[in-house]
């Protein structure tokens, strides 16, 4: 498959990729469920799996614990790097994600200290009782700002 937004969502990876060269990232250009896929295991400097996207060859997706976020269309220069910087964010450890639990599940997820205004939220709140922070305080350096 080669589309504009195909290439588009393949140099977003690889300079994620390229940012943070001590996590391991399995890039997946023949995903059976989405366009493009790209996983980042649970690992020392990240307690939680991070799952990015290209859905409809025009959403790109972040999917990390109980949060579900997408920004479309990914053609929008200003998207992407908003797509970018909440993933850099969150595997740098300068953004979290706040869950809601109800015993031992998973109600609802937040994306706190994130700027939002260019994407969706795909989870919604069921009756949250108790939070949970799912922030990663990684040993190497974050990129800079």
């Amino acid at each position: 498959m080669s589309t504009v937004e195909f290439g588009i969502a393949i140099s977003t990876f690889e300079r994620i990729r390229a940012a943070f060269p001590a996590l391991t990232m399995k890039l997946d250009l023949h995903h059976k469920q989405v366009d493009l896929a790209m996983d980042i295991p649970a690992q020392p400097g990240l307690t939680f799996h991070v799952h990015l996207n290209l859905q409809n060859l025009n959403e790109l997706h972040l999917s990390a614990s109980a949060l579900w976020v997408e920004w479309f269309p990914c053609t929008d220069p200003k998207k992407v790097e908003n797509y970018f910087d909440a993933v850099s964010g969150l595997l740098s450890g300068q953004f979290r994600i706040l869950e809601y639990w109800r015993g031992s599940e998973s109600k609802t997820a937040t994306a706190e200290r994130w700027r939002m205004e260019d994407c969706r939220y795909l989870h919604a709140a069921i009756n949250p009782v108790a939070a949970q922070e799912s922030q990663d305080r990684p040993q190497w350096a974050a990129i800079a700002n």
